[in-house]
């Protein structure tokens, strides 16, 4: 008996150990769920994010700021093969694709994922290159994928990039606006302007601590 009670007690120990761990995590993670069918969303309260262009006819643009957070995850499903441009994920509020941007920010790196290709692109140090594009994932985009962005870095299913012309989300100087810690991203269509796509249905977006 008194060796079952003494098997239990390291048992509930254990959990009051790790358990607080993991709440403190999910309290502080901030979540958008996007279903771009029904053009519905859920937003945690207080999420440091908000909507640029909200979610119509299958489209929509967000906006977060990564002040208190080291990450950002995107979990991508599709539901029918990816036409054009299904994401735009963007360090400057003008970016439109294939790098660069309306001289907003220097700052202004992307991914975007065309067809069911990814691309990820440098911001203005690479300005003089033959290209602003950095790497390359082909056939990527089918079923559900995970992309995420943190400072200098972003990791794509089993493959994970760094370089010093990725985003900047750590108060880093900006030549052509004010130093921020915020991403754009774009669903069937680029953050900014006129190019769209289709076949991503839903999103789930995760600011992590």
């Amino acid at each position: 008996m008194r060796k079952n009670l003494l098997w239990l007690s390291s048992l509930v120990a254990l959990a009051a150990l790790l358990t607080p761990l993991h709440s403190q995590e999910d309290d502080r993670r901030a979540v958008c769920r996007v279903d771009l069918t029904t053009n519905r969303y859920e937003m945690s309260p207080e999420a440091p994010m908000g909507w640029v262009q909200e979610p119509s006819q299958g489209r929509a643009v967000l906006k977060l700021t990564l002040a208190q957070y080291r990450k950002a995850r995107f979990t991508l499903t599709y539901g029918a093969r990816p036409e054009g441009w299904t994401l735009n994920i963007a360090d400057s509020s003008s970016c439109n694709g294939y790098g660069g941007d309306g001289a907003t920010q220097s700052n202004d790196a992307e991914v975007q994922i065309v067809g069911r290709d990814l691309s990820v692109w440098g911001n203005d140090q690479m300005i003089g290159q033959p290209t602003h594009k950095l790497y390359d994932l082909r056939d990527f985009a089918s079923g559900t994928v995970v992309v995420e962005v943190s400072d200098g870095s972003v990791r794509a299913g089993g493959s994970f990039w760094q370089h010093p012309a990725l985003f900047a989300l750590a108060g880093q100087p900006d030549k052509e606006g004010p130093i921020n810690y915020d991403l754009y991203a774009g669903f069937n269509q680029v953050v900014s302007g006129g190019r769209t796509g289709s076949g991503l249905t839903k999103v789930v977006v995760e600011l992590l601590p």
